[in-house]
């Protein structure tokens, strides 16, 4: 097999954005085309606080990284069946990495051979959708970041690798929230090696009955609570 691989990415700084393809060129693939999308402001479920993306002051621009790296980029919402199919099929894309996106369409999975590897802060099905590391906490979950191939259910589809972060009895929730996120770059690695020797990807299907909906600030409140006991059940 050849994999070709396109990201879906976000059109403004974004630091998961930025170490997704800072990744991909280290490690050798040099052959990118990026969807950029368009930012779009978004309520959590139950919140009165918009969700926003994890950003950085010291992030560039992710059109800036993409042409640094020399990687094809194209400025398009990820919705837009047309205009990815179009622009894939142009490149002949048929893998793709998800390092910023909102929900993809079936019909835009489909349009990768391969399939679509995503990246998530938390054990799955018990963590899908927003807020992972408070639904982490409330249902006692293990601490791991996953990568899976998606399907057209939120964070469900195939799982590919989990990794588990090592927790302390002094870290702070914003510490552990840091180890999920290194965790999911290492995934990233392991996928990029993969990638680059062109070898086949192993996965197991995920079984997600329900996903779980955007915890409110009084949830979230709450959780918090039984941050330290969780923590000491994995340590």
């Amino acid at each position: 097999m050849d994999y070709k691989v396109a990201v879906f990415a976000y059109d403004f700084c974004h630091k998961k954005t930025q170490d997704i393809l800072a990744n991909l060129y280290i490690l050798g693939i040099n052959d990118v085309v990026v969807f950029l999308a368009p930012r779009v402001e978004i309520l959590n479920n139950g919140s009165n606080k918009p969700f926003t993306s994890i950003t950085d002051e010291d992030v560039e621009n992710s059109r800036t990284i993409c042409d640094n790296l020399n990687y094809k980029y194209y400025i398009v919402p990820h919705n837009e069946n047309y205009a990815v199919s179009e622009y894939s099929k142009k490149h002949q894309r048929n893998l793709a990495i998800i390092s910023g996106a909102r929900i993809l369409k079936e019909s835009i999975i489909n349009i990768f051979e391969f399939g679509v590897i995503n990246y998530h802060p938390g054990p799955l099905p018990e963590t899908s959708g927003l807020n992972s590391i408070f639904w982490m906490v409330k249902k006692n979950s293990r601490p791991v970041a996953t990568a899976h191939f998606i399907d057209k259910k939120v964070d469900a589809g195939r799982l590919i690798d989990e990794l588990q972060i090592n927790l302390n009895k002094d870290d702070s929730f914003s510490i552990v929230e840091h180890k999920l996120y290194i965790a999911q770059l290492n995934l990233h690695k392991m996928v990029c090696k993969k990638i680059y020797k062109n070898e086949l990807f192993e996965s197991k299907n995920i079984v997600r009955h329900s996903k779980n909906n955007g915890m409110s600030d009084k949830e979230i409140h709450s959780t918090m609570d039984a941050f330290d006991s969780w923590k000491k059940g994995f340590i």
